[in-house]
């Protein structure tokens, strides 16, 4: 493998290409877009480069170097008019994340709250067999070395009824999802990784556990509490605006996108701790505009990446 690695390392050459991003200014606030196309030809980004070599694979698109950027940057900063040339709205969903398994525990529990795999284990195993609540030895968890995406009827009831209980019945799907495992030979006699008591919630027992054993359980319910919710709605928004350089048109894309609908997320945002906060985070919304529309320039800035 180090071998290999090393050769990988060796035919890689990093190549540079530059684009621009301009700051424009509409009636209802300002938006950032990104130049895509110079006349009819394609402005190269990072997916018109091959992964193993790191050279330009494809060599009809516009291959900007940075004196070329920065000369185009100070001359379309001067042009006018800009105008929006397309504005397409489509409504989507986003679905809700599967219950935890023990490959998606490890990953999660690494992003969000830095904890080695290892860790991540050795936290669960003591959720699993027990905590003192009280004179009590309780096990929080159910097993936490499975690969089944599987509920019990049991959780999939108590997570319908937190769910109204703590959100609304408007947050809650029809029926309860059930959710399958695609690897083959599964232990589906396993369950998914859930609390054994969703009614148990974290808040509730946080003085009785250590700080990382609460950020796992939290972690956990959380996830199990999503994956029971209904999908998140958005409305995403695609703009380009076009202005005119020496004749040739130079096209700039933004994309926005506003949640008309939380679900899910009102409960668990992947990769991040705070749901509520992060809820704003996740949206990009652009200001009202329509086709034909003439908006200001405030910056257009050359921007230089490297493979």
């Amino acid at each position: 493998l180090i071998v290999l690695r090393e050769r990988q390392r060796a035919n890689f050459v990093s190549s540079e290409y530059w684009d621009l991003e301009a700051l424009l200014a509409a009636p209802g606030g300002s938006f950032k877009a990104r130049l895509n196309r110079i006349g009819k030809q394609v402005v190269a980004s990072g997916r018109h480069f091959d992964a193993e070599t790191g050279l330009l694979r494809d060599k009809s698109v516009a291959h900007l170097q940075e004196g070329g950027a920065k000369e185009l940057a100070a001359i379309a900063r001067d042009s006018k008019p800009w105008t929006v040339t397309r504005l397409e709205t489509t409504p989507g969903t986003e679905r809700p994340p599967v219950p935890f398994m023990t490959s998606t525990l490890q990953q999660e529990a690494n992003r969000k709250l830095r904890l080695p795999s290892r860790r991540t284990m050795q936290i669960a195993q003591a959720l699993y067999e027990g905590v003192d609540l009280g004179g009590e030895r309780v096990g929080l968890i159910t097993y936490m070395r499975t690969d089944s995406l599987n509920l019990a009827e049991r959780a999939l009831k108590q997570a319908r009824e937190v769910i109204k209980d703590l959100y609304g019945a408007e947050y809650l799907p029809k029926d309860a999802v059930r959710y399958k495992t695609k690897a083959k030979g599964a232990q589906e006699a396993h369950e998914a990784i859930r609390p054994t008591d969703l009614a148990r919630r974290p808040e509730d027992i946080r003085n009785k556990l250590i700080p990382e054993q609460f950020a796992l359980y939290d972690l956990i319910w959380k996830r199990t509490i999503a994956c029971q919710m209904k999908p998140a709605e958005v409305l995403r928004t695609n703009v380009e605006v076009m202005v005119e350089v020496d004749g040739q048109p130079l096209n700039f894309a933004a994309s926005g996108k506003q949640i008309t609908f939380p679900g899910f997320l009102k409960a668990y945002v992947e990769g991040s701790d705070d749901p509520d906060a992060e809820l704003d985070s996740r949206e990009t919304v652009l200001p009202e505009m329509r086709e034909g529309m003439e908006v200001q320039a405030e910056k257009v800035q050359p921007q230089g990446h490297t493979t």
